[in-house]
């Protein structure tokens, strides 16, 4: 009888271990991934052809009309898998429950190994000229995704906005300058721009960040961009500079407290000052409820003084473009030094992991919904409970017996 009573005792204390071994883990749980709000598509008309990844809201009503975001990633996520692209920042535009990007059309194009969004020789310079450098091939044909989107979708043409990190930011500054009539506004992360061509984007509402000791993109490209811009007279451009922080800043970036509301509050009507063009079904782009008010400017850190370049040597007045450049090799993206603590800086949010292909975390999902196995630890542990009592008054049972 005693072995019985140390046998019951016994697998009362492991019952309390089965909902561990059993219960599913947060990434197993009903949240979807991005890859799963994220359909793959491939663009094709013949000449072109690029894959991308498309986000549609799941109430879509073809009577109404939505906004557009363009996405473009970085060096490191090209390839032809259709699902890299989705791995830096484009989960913390998700994060948040009530994101209003939620209720926008996303489109996120992979660029192929081997080519580039723009193509400068090599990201050092952080600076280019559009007049040396063509519209690359894989930035055209994103415009034609874009195109194709238009055509297939209820897109609001009045609030087209784009933004990109790292070499995405510079596709971002790229298609500012040369479709600068496109876009209501603009998000480039640390990115390198043509400052030649500022005066274009005085009335362009543009929210730009760069790390400050960014070895792989330099921030002296952004800072000349920013600065041209206001020497022509612009003040609708603001810039967020990270003293401590180096190039992996997307993710703090995009965290910004308001940044997606301030960029869905800008029109592009309001900035061309004529009626808003026709949408695709050929009625005029109107604001809705929500959009109403406009919010306020998102809270960004005071802006530090800029220290001092000491490598970068003094840029001429008028530097002499070349009049035919030979055609840029891509560069082997450089190899990213690990980002030091940042204790001035808020607390920078977890970089997205890889998603679903490789680990995926909640920093990739949606807001997670609660568990529908919630209820299986508190039951199991009354459980275990009820049988180490039960046991407990055997054992005292069969002791009574005995004496």
């Amino acid at each position: 009888m005693r072995k019985h009573i140390i046998r019951i005792l016994a697998a009362s204390m492991m019952l309390p271990l089965f909902p561990m071994l059993t219960l599913p883990t947060n990434a197993e749980s009903a949240a979807p991934t991005l890859t799963s709000i994220f359909e793959a598509k491939i663009y094709d008309d013949g000449v072109d052809t690029l894959p991308y990844r498309i986000y549609i809201p799941a109430d879509y009503d073809p009577a109404k009309s939505y906004p557009l975001i363009l996405f473009f990633h970085g060096a490191g996520e090209r390839g032809n898998d259709n699902a890299a692209q989705l791995k830096n920042a484009v989960g913390q535009m998700f994060k948040e429950s009530d994101s209003p990007v939620y209720q926008c059309i996303v489109v996120a194009p992979q660029c192929p190994a081997g080519e580039q969004w723009v193509n400068v020789n090599g990201w050092a310079d952080a600076q280019y000229s559009t007049d040396a450098i063509p519209e690359s091939r894989a930035l055209k044909t994103a415009l034609k995704i874009m195109d194709s989107v238009k055509a297939e979708y209820s897109i609001d043409t009045d609030r087209i906005y784009s933004t990109g990190l790292s070499m995405g930011g510079y596709a971002t500054w790229d298609l500012l300058v040369r479709h600068t009539d496109l876009f209501a506004a603009a998000i480039p992360v640390c990115g390198g721009a043509d400052y030649r061509y500022a005066e274009r984007l005085v009335d362009v509402r543009i929210y730009t960040f760069h790390g400050l000791q960014d070895p792989t993109v330099p921030y002296t490209g952004t800072e000349k961009m920013v600065q041209a811009i206001r020497d022509a007279g612009g003040e609708k451009i603001t810039y967020v500079p990270y003293p401590n922080m180096q190039h992996l800043i997307w993710e703090e970036a995009f965290a910004t407290e308001g940044l997606f509301e301030w960029l869905l509050s800008n029109r592009l009507s309001d900035r061309m000052g004529q009626t808003p063009p026709e949408n695709s079904d050929g009625s005029e782009s109107s604001p809705t409820p929500e959009d109403s008010t406009t919010p306020e400017e998102p809270t960004t850190p005071e802006e530090p003084t800029t220290p001092e370049e000491p490598t970068t040597p003094e840029e001429p007045t008028t530097p002499e473009e070349p009049t035919t450049p030979e055609e840029p090799t891509t560069p082997e993206e450089p190899t990213t030094p690990e980002e030091p603590t940042t204790p001035e800086e808020p607390t920078t949010p977890e970089d997205t992991p890889p998603i679903e292909d490789a680990t995926t975390s909640a920093a990739t999902q949606t807001p997670d919904a609660p568990s529908p196995y919630a209820w299986l630890l508190p039951a199991a542990i009354c459980a275990s409970v009820a049988a180490v009592i039960a046991g407990v008054c055997a054992w005292l049972v069969l002791k009574k017996k005995r004496s």
